[in-house]
């Protein structure tokens, strides 16, 4: 903890790696939307992920971390909503990537409608039971079930049908983020002030800088077509 003149920053290494999380974050959203993959709507969901998930993390570092001895639980909650927003996205981007690259030949407008409600309702159910328990676990659950089960089978399918790089790097990012898994279940920290919570943030950031570049690298390739 530090305390500069009677204001106490209870965990300040992890308010500078939620702040580098979320200024990368940003920046990869910004050059994401701006590029030439960007009029792509699937694309454009998948930056909205890296805001989203941005965003959270700048208020997980100011309520949940930094200052979360002035504030309450319940300050922790629009991050946790907003990260669930996020996560939302990229399994919709997920979805129409695959519908973009006619990865399912029978797939017809109902089940399309159907299959994106179905998310939604997931979505609804993850803000309930988050407003409901408030804890952060929800959300973990969450998030790990729209990008490393729904996200990653459908790019991982999409890679094994028309070879695409970005596909291909979604998958290399979602590796990555695995490792987060590790750190948080072992705690492995390097220190007391550089603990396991820094360690997972950096390693966040590296896999949404690789996540960035796998969106700049998505397109469509007709399967059905081969």
């Amino acid at each position: 903890m530090w305390e500069i003149n009677g204001l106490r920053i209870a965990e300040p290494m992890t308010v500078v790696t939620n702040m580098i999380l979320f200024i990368v974050c940003t920046y990869c959203a910004v050059i994401v939307m701006r590029g030439s993959s960007g009029r792509y709507d699937f694309v454009k969901k998948y930056s909205l992920f890296l805001l989203f998930t941005g965003i959270s993390a700048l208020l997980g570092g100011i309520f949940s971390h930094g200052f979360k001895y002035y504030f309450g639980l319940s300050y922790s909650l629009p991050g946790w909503l907003i990260a669930l927003g996020g996560a939302y996205y990229a399994s919709v981007a997920a979805f129409r990537h695959g519908i973009a690259n006619n990865l399912w030949a029978d797939l017809n407008l109902r089940k399309t409608v159907m299959v994106e409600r179905l998310l939604l309702l997931l979505l609804f159910l993850a803000i309930t039971l988050t407003m409901v328990y408030m804890h952060f676990l929800i959300v973990t659950l969450y998030t790990a079930v729209c990008i490393s089960i729904i996200g990653l089978i459908i790019e991982i399918n999409i890679y094994r049908k028309t070879r695409n790089e970005g596909s291909y790097l979604y998958i290399i990012g979602i590796g990555t983020g695995f490792l987060v898994l590790f750190i948080y279940l072992f705690k492995l920290g390097l220190s007391a002030s550089f603990n396991h919570n820094d360690v997972a943030h950096i390693i966040m950031t590296i896999s949404m800088i690789i996540l960035m570049r796998s969106f700049q690298k998505m397109g469509i390739t007709k399967i059905n077509e081969q």
